[in-house]
């Protein structure tokens, strides 16, 4: 069962990964670069405030990515456990059936599937809370710019029509932030996987 969900569930998770993750990272960093560079033409004051926002996020980011990749992993172990005990119960099933352990056999089944959504849930909260963490600071930098950007327009360094300009500008770059967070997260999913494919190469 644990070769099974090696060959089936963890290659599907990379190339899951592989078709879809690697090609939306790939547009994501381009997207933010971009971003970058133009809201550097509008005002590099307010481009500043923006990458500076960003920055707790980032260096909150590595370990937050550790503790989803490890439980990732956990999945992966539980997803292989689970496929385990039922190909035992369908290989075995003349076996189960000759000795009267059926009822066991189900409740092995149980657990271990039990254990895999616990596992799910683990993972998929740190995944939320990670997500969630670059919903909010993408909130905080649009009402930084806001501000910043009002205090620029007094002082006359910039014009409303630069200043929305600029605010779209920050979605352009904060929306390829918030999806890279996602993917990130996706990544742990697909490196648990790989580590486990490797573990039978």
């Amino acid at each position: 069962g644990s070769l099974v969900s090696r060959v089936t569930s963890d290659v599907d998770t990379i190339s899951l990964f592989v078709q879809w993750g690697g090609i939306m990272l790939l547009v994501s960093v381009l997207q933010i670069a971009v971003a970058t560079v133009l809201m550097l033409v509008y005002s590099w004051q307010l481009t500043l405030v923006v990458w500076a926002s960003f920055l707790p996020l980032v260096l909150v980011l590595r370990p937050a990515q550790r503790r989803v990749s490890a439980a990732y992993a956990q999945v992966r172990v539980k997803v292989g456990a689970m496929l385990g005990a039922i190909s035992e119960s369908v290989v075995g099933a003349e076996t189960i059936r000759a000795y009267g352990v059926g009822a066991r056999t189900q409740r092995t089944i149980d657990r271990a599937v039990r254990a895999t959504r616990d596992a799910m849930v683990r993972a998929q909260t740190r995944v939320a809370l990670v997500f969630s963490s670059g919903v909010l600071v993408a909130n905080a930098v649009l009402a930084a710019v806001v501000v910043v950007g009002t205090l620029l327009g007094i002082d006359g360094a910039l014009t409303a029509g630069q200043l929305l300009a600029f605010l779209f500008l920050v979605q352009l770059f904060t929306g390829p932030v918030q999806m890279a967070t996602e993917i990130l997260n996706e990544l742990q999913n697909a490196l648990a996987g790989w580590r486990r494919v490797i573990g039978v190469i």
